[in-house]
């Protein structure tokens, strides 16, 4: 087996670990983006993203259709929590990029999700945020 694959189905396992515990929408969702051409690497970010959105949102106590009862507002929150993060004890901003992914992360999740659980995507009542900073041959700018 040549080492791309042997990757590959190694994050595939990882992420299946993951999903064992979680409502089974999100399987569906992760076949839907290989599906649809996104490499392994880059489904299991976003499964990660919606994730930690999820239990930031409803904690331990997650029911199968928790899509459900989701509004911008939740976005909003969870957004908003994720601009500084605590490493070592001591508080640092996050990258803009880093609030954009989890953003495009959540959108194409409740995108995934229209029209056949949900009507709207709870996500295109909120703005996708700025993308202040620019990086230049690994130099992190702000602007």
């Amino acid at each position: 087996m040549s080492g791309r694959l042997e990757k590959e189905r190694q994050i595939e396992q990882q992420v299946m670990k993951k999903l064992d515990s979680m409502p089974s929408i999100l399987t569906d969702y992760y076949y839907s983006l290989i599906g649809a051409g996104k490499s392994y690497r880059t489904a299991k970010v976003y499964i990660e993203n919606v994730i930690q959105f999820i239990k930031f949102t409803f904690g331990e106590n997650i029911k199968e259709d928790f899509y459900s009862s989701v509004n911008a507002t939740h976005i909003n929150r969870y957004i908003a929590s994720l601009r500084t993060k605590t490493v070592k004890g001591k508080t640092e901003r996050t990258s803009d990029s880093h609030k954009t992914l989890n953003w495009s992360s959540l959108n194409s999740f409740f995108q995934f999700l229209v029209p056949d659980y949900i009507s709207t995507n709870p996500v295109a009542n909120t703005k996708r945020p700025q993308m202040k900073e620019i990086v230049l041959s690994g130099i992190r700018a702000t602007g």
